[in-house]
């Protein structure tokens, strides 16, 4: 999943109106997002929306110092709208800031690999002391996650100087700025218009951030003005309504089905638990609504880090999920799962949960061969973790092979072997819980 920058227009700059043009040769593609942004003075001159496009919530700002009126100082203001394209874009829009005198913008194209359209919200800041360090607070948290792409657009006082190194910073999140294009007016007072696009590396964050820009150069009263941040995030109307009819599937499952809305090839099926996923394979969408997979089998989930019985179904592209649906993925054939909640009697040596390292803890779950190795008896695990083995009156030794899940770090270990000893195998029904019933080996990392 991905939002990149493709490229911007012509740049423009007048007095009150200013024909800006779209990006050409080609024109914006089809589904794009196309992102016009504006600088005006003064700031009581709003930009009136153009017919077509979209004003979002917190798209404008002011900020400056110095005296109104006065080229190069003073208040700016930043006002940025949106529209998808149509794929037939050509010329310029034309945008009025009414009684203003100093006008400039440009119009910026963007687009995206997963998900089937937009999402934008915005938040801004002002930056109303001079100096060649930009920096405005937002004042309220767009929502930003990973996959998100933040654009950072400033209204600055004067048309003067040239800008590089932009950055954000907000709690809980890293990012990466690139500084992209500006347009200068020098009609009246002067003013331009900046703009950077900001990848989010890690996330998500937890606050209202802040965005800085350094200027080649300053003067008393400037530079000055307004910054809007806005974020562009991929969304979809994917649905995922049934699988398997019960929303429940085995291991390994071959040709479940699924129904769903908007799914296509190009999708993926995940078992998710906590934080892990395991992918199915084979996905296909005989059509928009429906289609089969198969499930991911027990070595992949446990691989995956995935746990057995409740789970969620997600539906994805790129990585981003389009559609989720709550389920159970059981075990396959030959497999059971024991899931700990009671470790009083964990120090037992016919304890399962003996000698295992780390120690077993309730949350934890542990999947192992319903039938031993050798002679297919049948094998059960009680609710303290006490082993019984059915041996139907015959004697030897057998043993089964177990894996244990940690709950904390959401890993599966190596296999460990559970030994039952020929002495104890001539009861038809063995807890091995005696004493003299012996693991041969413990699972040393789960």
């Amino acid at each position: 999943m991905a939002i990149s920058y493709v490229r911007v227009g012509g740049t423009a700059g007048s007095a009150d109106t200013a024909f800006i043009p779209y990006p050409t040769a080609p024109a914006p593609t089809s589904g794009n997002l196309l992102l016009l942004m504006v600088a005006n003075k003064h700031d009581e001159h709003t930009v009136s929306t153009p017919s077509g496009w979209t004003a979002p919530s917190n798209n404008s700002f002011t900020g400056g110092v110095g005296t109104e009126g006065t080229e190069d100082e003073g208040t700016a203001r930043i006002t940025v709208f949106y529209k998808i394209s149509n794929g037939a874009e050509s010329g310029s829009q034309s945008v009025t800031a009414t009684s203003g005198n100093s006008i400039a913008g440009f119009i910026a194209e963007f687009s995206r690999s997963a998900g089937d359209g937009w999402e934008v919200a915005c938040a801004g800041g002002s930056d109303n002391s001079a100096g060649t360090s930009w920096s405005a607070a937002m004042g309220s948290d767009p929502g930003i996650s990973v996959g998100d792409l933040l654009v950072a657009v400033s209204g600055i006082n004067t048309n003067l100087y040239t800008y590089s190194s932009p950055a954000f910073t907000a709690s809980g999140a890293t990012f990466t700025g690139t500084y992209r294009s500006g347009a200068s007016s020098t009609s009246g007072a002067n003013c331009r218009a900046n703009f950077s696009t900001i990848t989010v590396d890690t996330g998500p964050a937890t606050a209202a951030g802040t965005y800085t820009i350094t200027a080649s150069g300053s003067s008393t009263n400037n530079p000055a003005g307004a910054t809007v941040l806005v974020r562009l995030r991929e969304t979809s109307s994917a649905s995922l309504t049934d699988v398997d009819t019960d929303e429940t599937i085995t291991a390994g499952q071959a040709s479940v089905a699924y129904t769903g809305t908007g799914l296509t090839n190009a999708d993926g099926l995940m078992v998710q638990t906590g934080t892990k996923e395991a992918a199915a394979t084979s996905f296909s969408a005989t059509n928009a609504t429906s289609g089969t997979f198969t499930a991911p089998t027990a070595a992949a989930i446990r691989t995956a880090g995935v746990k057995f019985g409740s789970c969620t179904f997600s539906i994805e592209d790129g990585g981003v999920a389009l559609a989720t649906l709550a389920g159970t993925i059981n075990p396959s054939s030959g497999l059971t799962v024991h899931n700990v909640s009671d470790i009083s009697q964990a120090a037992d040596t016919g304890c399962i949960y003996y000698g295992q390292s780390p120690s077993v803890a309730v949350g934890d779950q542990i999947l192992f061969a319903s039938t031993t190795t050798s002679n297919g008896w049948a094998v059960t695990i009680d609710a303290q973790g006490f082993v019984t083995v059915d041996s139907a009156g015959n004697s030897s030794q057998d043993s089964f092979t177990y894996y244990i899940f940690d709950a904390t770090d959401e890993s599966w270990g190596t296999a460990g072997t559970w030994t039952i000893n020929e002495s104890n195998s001539v009861r038809g029904s063995i807890r091995t819980a005696i004493r003299s019933a012996v693991q041969s080996a413990v699972q040393t990392v789960h």
